[in-house]
């Protein structure tokens, strides 16, 4: 006879698997789920969690994603998405933010999370827009995102391109991460936190800072969304931002507050 707990552990098994094929049936979530696959990403449901979704990638622990047990399902599925596309962004990037300054470890923290936004945005438009079920919608707003879901929103219905990967809905829920002050804040702190917490312990010794710095050559594969279509970079949007001094302009935070962040 099997227990409570491991028929919960069944449960959330199969939970997982349900979510994994939803994204795996989308245009924008089918190559997140190979590169996840690829790169033998463990995932899990967690209690108490802060956040609806998490990603962690620790030298001990490898590559892991927790899921908040407490989200209602299509919250899980567009948070879910969210963290496939740090490991995708991880894939292709191949530094962590300790390689780089704190300067540049925060500039390149808003870049990954505002482009891991604007996909799980267009993730939650597909979805939408081929089942009709307008939670996946509302799961970005319950996520704290629903200013970036409907910049996205008010692009693709004014395009008359309607495939899943038109790069201007892309650009708009990009560029709507970085309108809201608290949301920058909020990770601005944790990035100066967590790249404190490495450099102040014995893995500070690991990381051998890029001699180059932060440079757009390093970032050409984020903002990917299929074969020869990447939004930031063949748009020239992603020079533009490096061109522009107050797109960036990092600021170094001394003392954490307590503010809460959509993701991790």
């Amino acid at each position: 006879m099997e227990t409570a707990s491991a028929l919960e552990d069944v449960a959330y098994l199969d939970k997982i698997d349900k979510i994994a094929r939803i994204i795996q049936s989308t245009t924008l979530g089918k190559p997140c789920i190979e590169i996840g696959v690829l790169e033998d990403v463990n995932i899990s449901f967690k209690n108490h969690m802060a956040t609806p979704a998490a990603f962690s990638n620790s030298f001990l622990g490898g590559k892991e994603i927790s899921l908040n047990s407490e989200c209602d399902f299509h919250t899980l599925v567009i948070a879910m998405g969210h963290e496939l596309r740090h490991v995708e962004q991880h894939f292709f990037l191949g530094y962590r933010r300790n390689n780089f300054s704190l300067e540049d470890a925060i500039k390149l923290e808003r870049l990954l999370e505002a482009d891991a936004s604007a996909f799980a945005s267009g993730l939650a438009w597909e979805l939408y827009s081929k089942t009709g079920k307008n939670e996946y919608l509302l799961a970005m707003e319950k996520i704290g995102d629903g200013d970036i879901q409907q910049a996205f929103n008010n692009a693709a219905c004014s395009s008359s391109n309607k495939i899943f990967d038109e790069p201007a809905p892309f650009i708009e829920a990009f560029n709507a991460w970085f309108q809201n002050p608290v949301r920058v804040e909020s990770y601005d702190r944790f990035c100066t936190d967590s790249y404190t917490e490495v450099e102040d312990s014995v893995l500070g010794l690991i990381f051998e800072k890029h001699a180059l710095g932060l440079t757009t050559d390093l970032l050409k594969d984020i903002g990917c969304l299929s074969k020869n279509n990447n939004y930031l970079n063949d748009n020239g949007l992603l020079d533009k931002i490096f061109e522009d001094p107050d797109f960036l302009a990092a600021r170094v935070h001394e003392s954490p507050r307590d503010i809460a962040i959509p993701f991790r």
